[in-house]
């Protein structure tokens, strides 16, 4: 890896620069730790624990493994990174690019999404309870069987999204695009979808038992016939183009 000057912070807030190898736009805080880690070429299994990573440069970078609990990485460029199994715990993400990346068994526990690029990504098996996705660019993401309960989801662009057989009762996805999503199997037991674009969206055998549905666009779904719960979904004499 290249020798660069990194940006460091000192405990007294003294920034001035530093010949180390590191990725590019990192900007290092007070603890020596957050820059030893960096510093050290590999980032696998780094310990990367609340250090601060805002707009750091990791296309591609490898941090399978790695510990960024509490870490700060809002607008990182994180796009086709491997964090296959990263603990990312209440990580800020906000804005952050994560397109393609894998994120297979990761923790994402509490961490913030809102606004982040994810398109395209694997979050297979990943940990998201209590993670805040609002506004998130989801398109195309693979999360099958994964365990969305009660999670802010409002207004998330899931356009091609694969959620075969989430868990998605009681999650906010009013104002979400969900068109041409496969929702095969899902459970969206009181999941508010008010407002919600689910044109083309695949429901065969999905659960909307007590959900609501008011605003929403039904345009083009398929399995409507199979759809359990029908009888209690809410607004439903409020949606469009509803299935006969």
């Amino acid at each position: 890896m290249a020798v660069a000057a990194v940006i460091a912070v000192t405990g007294a807030g003294t920034v001035h620069a530093e010949p180390y190898p590191h990725h590019e736009g990192i900007e290092y805080g007070p603890e020596s730790r957050c820059r030893e880690a960096i510093s050290g070429g590999s980032l696998v299994g780094a310990n990367l624990a609340g250090c601060d990573l805002t707009g750091a440069y990791l296309t591609s970078a490898d941090l399978s493994g790695a510990d960024l609990s509490g870490a700060d990485l809002t607008s990182a460029d994180l796009v086709g990174a491997n964090l296959t199994g990263a603990d990312l715990t209440g990580a800020d993400l906000r804005g952050t690019w994560l397109s393609g990346g894998n994120l297979t068994g990761a923790n994402l526990t509490g961490a913030d999404l809102r606004g982040t690029r994810l398109s395209g990504a694997d979050l297979t098996d990943a940990q998201l309870n209590k993670t805040n996705l609002s506004g998130a660019d989801l398109f195309g993401v693979d999360l099958t069987f994964a365990d969305l309960t009660g999670m802010d989801l409002s207004g998330a662009y899931l356009r091609s999204a694969w959620l075969t057989y989430a868990n998605l009762t009681g999650a906010d996805l009013s104002g979400a695009d969900l068109a041409g999503a496969y929702l095969r199997s899902a459970k969206l037991n009181k999941t508010n979808l008010s407002g919600a674009d689910l044109f083309g969206a695949n429901l065969t055998w999905a659960s909307l038992n007590g959900s609501d549905l008011a605003s929403a666009n039904l345009d083009g779904v398929t399995g409507w016939d199979t759809v359990q719960g029908k009888d209690t979904i809410r607004g439903l004499d409020t949606a469009f183009n509803v299935p006969d």
